[in-house]
């Protein structure tokens, strides 16, 4: 599994856990901004990708084998009238990221963990203000996905 597989598979994972009431709401990969004003959704937006620097310098071995992490922003979006259910939208998201931290992989040649990341108000505006976007209910997530060595099986 890579980055981009473990996002979609969170996207995945988030819209077949949305309750019946709140079923309309769209489960989208891209920019946050690009949400129109009406739409009811939770976009997922990848901040930034980096390799796992500390791992390099520590493990013998390919680069290639060195664990990648992408910083993921989960927003939600809705309409004022359904402001609570936007919020309830991202609890439902927050509620997947809890209780599945380990995504499956349709292989076995990696794996991939996803965690809530605990961030300031400040923290947060920041990422905001540098989307160039007004602040919207969101959270930050950190996915992992490490190379498993040949060889080795997950089961």
């Amino acid at each position: 599994m890579n980055c981009a597989a473990a996002i979609d598979r969170i996207r995945t994972l988030v819209a077949e856990s949305l309750p019946l009431d709140l079923a309309d709401a769209s489960v989208v990969i891209g920019h946050p901004s690009a949400q129109e004003d009406y739409t009811f959704a939770l976009s997922l937006f990848v901040l930034q990708l980096r390799d796992d620097a500390a791992w390099r310098t520590t493990r013998p071995g390919p680069v290639s084998l060195a664990p990648i992490e992408a910083d993921l922003l989960m927003a939600a979006h809705a309409p004022p009238d359904r402001w609570s259910d936007g919020t309830r939208l991202l609890e439902v998201a927050c509620d997947v990221i809890r209780t599945t931290p380990r995504l499956e992989s349709a292989t076995s040649h990696s794996t991939a963990e996803v965690h809530l990341r605990p961030v300031t108000l400040n923290e947060i505006t920041d990422v905001w203000r540098a989307l160039g976007a007004p602040l919207q209910p969101s959270v930050l997530c950190t996915v992992r996905v490490s190379p498993m060595p040949v060889g080795h099986d997950l089961r």
